[in-house]
């Protein structure tokens, strides 16, 4: 969460649950949000931005996974 997100509000918690298409190359090709508990659209969607470069090992075969994400900020 960006420092102005954090300035709005400062006590955060939530969770996001993303759906990933991964290639066989380990290349992240698609993020859906399949449910978010952040109410907070700005922060989940840097969320997929940050998870749509992330590499996972190759693979013969891409696929699909379900990642659930839990977030705490508290100052």
């Amino acid at each position: 969460m960006g420092q102005l997100q954090l300035t709005k509000h400062p006590v955060f918690k939530g969770t996001i649950v993303l759906n990933l298409k991964i290639a066989a190359s380990g290349a992240v090709e698609n993020v859906d949000v399949k449910s978010s508990t952040t109410d907070y659209p700005e922060f989940d969607a840097d969320i997929v931005k940050a998870v749509s470069s992330w590499m996972f090992p190759k693979s013969k075969a891409g696929g699909n996974v379900t990642i659930p994400f839990t977030f705490y900020v508290n100052e």
